[in-house]
């Protein structure tokens, strides 16, 4: 018998492999969101924080800057809210601190706040996550109003200070 015979039949009588699993058992799927979790590049991840944020359901987005953690939220808000238009049904991405906040991250909190009040934040106080500050989803961000686009002199300021100009000691007198 040929070597490649043998392997068919081999296979043949194996089968292919399959998941025996106790209906009664089965654990239930969890539904896993991102969070954004920032951390200072000197800690060590505890495996609780990984075990509480796997019991939240939470997948971490590593962030070791205040403002990449930011950027990243807003992203992530983005896509919430597409996904909220769209009619599906989620919770909003929040911010994970994994160490007290130091000056910076105190002034990035601030900014949410004010900015973008619908993002949750959350602090691991060592065994859990805590609420550090509850979600506002009602709370609108502030409006932004652009000033309109006008010159900063107006065109009589602007002959007024040439007129001044050529009258000056340097300017077009010998």
């Amino acid at each position: 018998m040929s070597s490649d015979k043998r392997h068919k039949k081999k296979r043949s009588a194996t089968g292919s492999p399959r998941l025996v699993q106790d209906s009664d058992h089965t654990p239930p799927q969890r539904v896993v969101r991102p969070c954004v979790l920032l951390a200072p590049v000197s800690q060590v991840l505890p495996d609780s924080l990984h075990a509480a944020l796997s019991q939240a359901g939470l997948t971490p987005r590593m962030e070791h800057d205040p403002e990449m953690a930011m950027a990243e939220l807003c992203l992530l808000r983005r896509e919430h809210r597409q996904h909220r238009i769209g009619g599906q049904t989620s919770e909003p991405s929040p911010l994970v601190l994994a160490a007290s906040p130091s000056e910076d991250t105190l002034t990035m909190l601030d900014a949410l706040t004010r900015h973008v009040p619908d993002i949750p934040v959350l602090h691991f106080d060592g065994s859990t996550l805590q609420t550090h500050r509850a979600a506002s989803p009602d709370a609108e961000p502030p409006v932004v109003a652009h000033p309109p686009s006008k010159a900063d002199v107006s065109d009589a300021e602007l002959a007024s200070l040439l007129a001044r100009e050529d009258l000056s000691p340097s300017g077009g007198q010998s």
